[in-house]
């Protein structure tokens, strides 16, 4: 019953040494990096909506399109943090059995605790910040309408998150990389799709920006203002990642980089005799010295004990002669 409603079953102790120090670390690395970015990605995408309605009198108009609100969740940034969620890991599982230490940073909460969740936060209100006013600044009293901006806030934001979550990925698979590069593919086909000409005379309600995207596509103005958008954005996390790196303590950062090769994990000073190996044998296998088990002799009464008033060797003889005995009426 207690196997069953355990979350962890362990065969053997020592399997306790790798499930801590290396998938341990790494759920907690991934867990933590996980719960923020989705913060991040969340806040910064949906604190635009409340700066917009400072300059529509906080009417129900909405900045970005129907179809772009419900597919930034589900398509255009879903599926790379999802990896980042499976495959990240800052150092092999080598690396983290030979630097135990590493293991610290879940006990402190160095990765999840309140100051780093109210600097993600601010962090995200300063991305939309950037993302609505820039754009803003760039299309005010020009000739480029108002869906425009819409389309242009929805390429930074998208380039703006996904940089971000490039920045936080240290271990990179063919996944990641797949992963970005269909979200990417599916926000320019998508947004093609459903800004096209024909869905509009089909449902003028649900497609409401006919041709928008293939005419802002083409801009340049909004590919420089998108582009200019995402640096600010993420300047900012660029900053603290390369004073990480550089200021990372050297001897840290060769753990980050050691190579993968076999580590030798600690053993036990203690060694089976060849008496309890034959022992154990005999009960199992054939006839032998098992019977001793249910009496009340053990092979250890064969061990010298220490005789303060005698000595050692008349009673090592003393516990074989004993030991020959008990054979002899087994036999």
């Amino acid at each position: 019953q207690a196997v069953l409603n355990a979350d962890y079953t362990l065969t053997q102790f020592r399997f306790l040494q790798r499930l801590l120090l290396v998938h341990g670390r790494w759920s907690y690395r991934r867990i933590a990096f996980f719960l923020r970015y989705f913060l991040y990605k969340t806040c910064s995408f949906a604190l635009v909506h409340i700066w917009f309605g400072f300059f529509n009198g906080f009417s129900a108009q909405s900045l970005y399109e129907n179809w772009f609100i419900v597919l930034y969740t589900v398509f255009y940034t879903a599926t790379p943090v999802e990896c980042l969620a499976i495959f990240e890991q800052d150092v092999s599982a080598q690396g983290s059995l030979s630097c135990p230490e590493l293991y610290k940073v879940g006990q402190r909460q160095e990765l999840f605790n309140p100051w780093l969740l109210t600097a993600t936060l601010l962090y995200a209100i300063y991305t939309s910040l950037v993302l609505f006013f820039m754009p803003l600044g760039v299309f005010h009293n020009s000739a480029l309408d108002y869906q425009t901006m819409a389309v242009t806030i929805n390429m930074a934001t998208v380039f703006s998150v996904t940089i971000e979550l490039v920045l936080l990925t240290r271990h990179w698979t063919k996944w990641n990389v797949v992963a970005v590069c269909v979200s990417l593919s599916m926000f320019f086909l998508c947004t093609l799709i459903t800004q096209s000409r024909k869905l509009f005379e089909m449902s003028p309600v649900d497609y409401y920006f006919p041709g928008v995207a293939q005419n802002a596509f083409c801009s340049p103005v909004v590919w420089l203002t998108a582009l200019l958008t995402t640096w600010t954005t993420v300047l900012p996390s660029f900053t603290v990642h390369a004073l990480n790196i550089i200021l990372t303590n050297p001897d840290k950062r060769k753990v980050h980089n050691t190579n993968d090769r076999p580590v030798e994990l600690q053993r036990s000073g203690f060694r089976r005799g060849a008496s309890q190996r034959r022992s154990s044998y005999a009960v199992s296998q054939g006839r032998g010295i098992g019977r001793l088990i249910t009496s009340e002799g053990s092979l250890r009464s064969t061990v010298p004990p220490v005789d303060r008033g005698g000595t050692t060797s008349d009673t090592a003889t003393l516990g074989m002669l004993n030991l020959r005995q008990r054979l002899e009426s087994d036999g």
